[in-house]
């Protein structure tokens, strides 16, 4: 609504000029949120713990005792079938192979990551390598992106981080649910508990 119909609040006092909003502009991503490489740990290097190690594929590798971001945070698998998959973190990740951003480089998180996910094309466009695909933090930097002005990215950050907040908690609720389930299954197979 607000960044391709153009639908933001105030718009019928903004002027369109050459296609886009005044103020607008076109750039990259890193002019608003620098993406990092991650910091690659084997499995034989990760010390058990309940922080997701974020590497190429769509789950987490494993899990760690420490984490190297802060949450929310995004990441972009760096390597392998799943290479530029973009993932939402809300929870301190330990990044490894993959690219990431979180809440202490930009406070337009919630945009970067809707352009992302809107934009998946690009991402794999950003494929490298015939064996092993790999996409790195760089070309993520470089993508182009229709920049809207100061105010219009507040606004938006302020609209949407309650519902993101809201994610958060459920997804929170949803492993205790799974955890629950996990610890009482085999109890009522075993008939330990009797329904």
């Amino acid at each position: 609504e607000w960044f391709v119909d153009l639908r933001f609040p105030n718009r019928e006092k903004c002027k369109i000029v050459d296609g886009v909003p005044e103020g607008w502009r076109e750039g990259t991503i890193d002019e608003i949120a620098e993406f990092k490489r991650g910091t690659v740990i084997t499995k034989a290097q990760v010390v058990d713990g309940n922080v997701p190690v974020v590497a190429g594929g769509l789950q987490p590798a494993y899990y760690h005792n420490k984490s190297n971001t802060i949450a929310p945070v995004i990441t972009v698998s760096g390597s392998g079938a799943n290479a530029g998959f973009v993932k939402l973190y809300n929870v301190d990740v330990f990044a490894s192979d993959c690219s990431f951003v979180d809440s202490n480089v930009t406070p337009y998180l919630y945009f970067i990551y809707c352009f992302l996910k809107e934009n998946k094309a690009s991402l794999d466009a950003l494929q490298k390598g015939a064996a092993q695909p790999h996409v790195y933090a760089k070309d993520i930097n470089a993508l182009n992106v229709i920049i809207p002005t100061d105010e219009v990215l507040v606004k938006y950050t302020d609209m949407v981080t309650p519902y993101y907040g809201k994610i958060a908690i459920l997804e929170h609720q949803i492993l205790g649910a799974k955890q629950a389930r996990d610890r009482l299954l085999p109890k009522l197979m075993n008939g330990e508990i009797e329904i």
